[in-house]
């Protein structure tokens, strides 16, 4: 396959685990928790300030960038602080010449800390206005709380495996 996944965030790596199982895609996964040890994780040091992560876009993390295919499925939820890097790993592959397509998760924000609350609405909208000047193929938003009603016997135990 000639596609590359990116994961900004935990929400987005969860989701990339549901991929795996179904498909050959390479995979990036990025984030500023602990993630899994594997080859395909870049763990991002954590910041105080969604700021602070725009500038924190190491030699390692370009290379790696550079190593993807021309086609790229960059998966983020806003409600990760790390999302603040989006547009700059975005703009990264812009320059390269990658299709981008951007599947965006939009979680629950109502148990959120204020901050957090406006950061996911920030980065959605402006995803969703760098798609509208096409300089993303496409952006498709999945809003959590609307997949979680329609699954059925849904318990706390397979919540992640049923929603994802």
């Amino acid at each position: 396959m000639n596609k590359t996944i990116i994961a900004l965030g935990t929400a987005a790596a969860d989701l990339v685990f549901e991929f795996e199982k179904i498909s050959d895609y390479d995979f990036l996964l990025m984030d500023s928790d602990p993630g899994p040890t594997r080859k395909d994780f870049y763990r991002i040091s954590p910041e105080q300030n969604p700021e602070d992560y725009e500038k924190s876009l190491s030699k390692a993390l370009v290379q790696r960038l550079n190593k993807t295919k021309d086609k790229i499925l960059f998966i983020v939820s806003g409600a990760d602080l790390v999302s603040s890097m989006s547009l700059v790993l975005l703009q990264h592959l812009i320059a390269k010449k990658r299709s981008i397509d951007i599947l965006y998760i939009k979680t629950s924000v109502e148990f959120l800390p204020e901050r957090n609350q406006i950061h996911e609405k920030m980065v959605r909208n402006i995803l969703q206005e760098y798609t509208r000047s096409a300089l993303f193929d496409k952006m498709c938003l999945v809003d959590f709380d609307v997949v979680e009603s329609l699954c059925t016997d849904l318990t706390i135990l397979n919540r992640s495996e049923q929603v994802n």
